[in-house]
């Protein structure tokens, strides 16, 4: 009787057609410029505010401020993002070390499979932090300083280049956490109410000189974390 050949067959490799990255990997001075195109399209609304005002449109121009206020949110939060996408592939390529927050990032199971598949080349990677932070509000005091520890920035660096004063007595991480906070609330009463007050339906007075201090101190606060990360 004729002996039967067993051999143990290689095992298959899962394989699937390489993919287009669906995330662009943008560097930090085209994150900057990102930024700055946002601020451009904010501040140029600043000439309808002075046209409504030099016709009498006192209201309607306080209604534009508020929009300003809306989308300078929207402009630091995308900014934070794209930061976010920026240091966190930098560690994972150890070009950065790793945080302690890194290290309790959690991947789904389904995403390594994938990754496995695509191989070393591939940007998964990259998507699944674009998609893990998508849905995130990154403004307030307490979520830009967890995303400055997961990347392994400074805070109290960011506070002390953006708000220290010989004169002042006020801590300048207090000065970062109440102007963040403030810009994230009045944000908030716009978007969600307004504007106006529960209490009694009145809305919140607002003026040119308070956007712009909002505006000035959010740029001060994006320059100041991006010259960290072009020195880390």
């Amino acid at each position: 009787m004729e002996k039967r050949k067993l051999q143990l067959s290689g095992r298959k490799e899962a394989t699937r057609n390489k993919t287009t990255p669906l995330v662009v990997r943008f560097e930090l001075e085209e994150i900057k410029q990102h930024y700055t195109e946002s601020i451009k399209s904010i501040c140029k609304m600043f000439a309808v505010v002075d046209y409504l005002i030099e016709n009498n449109n006192e209201e309607q121009a306080k209604d534009i401020m508020r929009s300003q206020v809306v989308f300078l949110v929207g402009a630091l939060d995308f900014f934070m993002h794209e930061i976010t996408k920026l240091g966190l592939n930098k560690i994972f390529n150890n070009e950065w070390e790793q945080t302690k927050k890194y290290s309790h990032i959690s991947v789904p199971m389904s995403v390594l499979n994938d990754a496995l598949i695509e191989g070393e080349d591939s940007d998964w990677f990259l998507e699944f932090v674009n998609q893990q932070f998508s849905t995130a509000t990154i403004v307030s005091y307490e979520s830009v300083k967890d995303q400055m520890n997961l990347l392994g920035l400074n805070m109290q660096s960011i506070a002390n280049e953006v708000f220290y004063d010989i004169n002042s007595r006020e801590k300048t991480i207090d000065k970062l956490k109440n102007r963040l906070n403030g810009l994230f609330n009045r944000r908030n009463l716009i978007a969600h109410q307004l504007d106006r007050k529960h209490s009694n339906a009145e809305k919140l007075d607002i003026d040119r000189s308070l956007v712009e201090e909002f505006i000035n101190d959010v740029n001060r606060i994006v320059e100041a974390i991006s010259k960290q990360i072009s020195e880390k």
